[in-house]
């Protein structure tokens, strides 16, 4: 994930810079929706939950994936990845990190 200042950095030091006030930030993990919550039903079957999160890592890995490899060499690697958990969801399960930005606008940009 990308830093904190990283994130910041076009709000700070940018050519918008003059344009916006920082107010808040929050930069936060975020539970897995499929591992840390309260439904019972996840927990008691392991194998859909694995399922359901590899389905979550394809769903924003594949476009990458695909445009850099090739489908056939995507498929190949996702294959590969099913049979890393076996059927353990926590194999598979990540930090997902959130950045909220409560901004004010402080003058407006000319010549638009």
């Amino acid at each position: 994930p990308k830093a904190l200042d990283e994130i910041l950095a076009p709000l700070i030091n940018g050519p918008i810079s003059s344009l916006w006030d920082v107010k808040e930030v929050v930069y936060s993990k975020m539970p897995c929706a499929y591992t840390e919550n309260d439904d019972k039903s996840l927990e008691s079957n392991n194998e859909e939950t694995a399922k359901k999160l590899l389905q979550f890592l394809q769903s924003f890995m594949d476009s990458s994936l695909i445009s850099s490899v090739g489908k056939e060499k995507t498929d190949c690697f996702w294959s590969h990845v099913q049979k890393i958990p076996g059927n353990d969801p926590n194999m598979l399960k990540g930090d997902w990190m959130a950045t909220y930005i409560s901004l004010h606008r402080t003058s407006v940009a000319y010549g638009r």
